[in-house]
């Protein structure tokens, strides 16, 4: 059985969403001043560049997005422009990782 890009991608987001329950507990433990293992933050970072940036970000942004923006009227509802800010935030965020391991 093949799966649709809109299937995988919503399959991908279920994904995305456990990873960034973990991440929100990292944070927490970051701003309580509880230590967080290195390598655990090294393979959140690995995962954020491998599979949501390298895998998902980049269907989304070469099939999914130029879809939406063929049919998509400007306005108000700029759904477009709201995930490619969502990823961009998601890359300063993996960048900060980075720079604090």
């Amino acid at each position: 059985m093949t799966m649709k890009i809109n299937e995988a991608l919503i399959a991908e987001h279920e994904q995305i969403k456990v990873f960034l329950g973990v991440v929100n507990v990292i944070f927490k433990k970051l701003a309580t001043g509880e230590s967080v293992n290195k390598e655990h933050l090294e393979q959140l970072i690995l995962f954020m560049t491998d599979y949501i940036d390298k895998f998902h970000h980049l269907k989304e942004e070469d099939i999914l997005f130029n879809k939406l923006e063929k049919y998509e009227m400007y306005g108000e509802n700029d759904l477009v422009g709201e995930l490619k800010a969502d990823h961009t935030l998601g890359r300063m965020l993996k960048k900060s990782l980075e720079e604090s391991v």
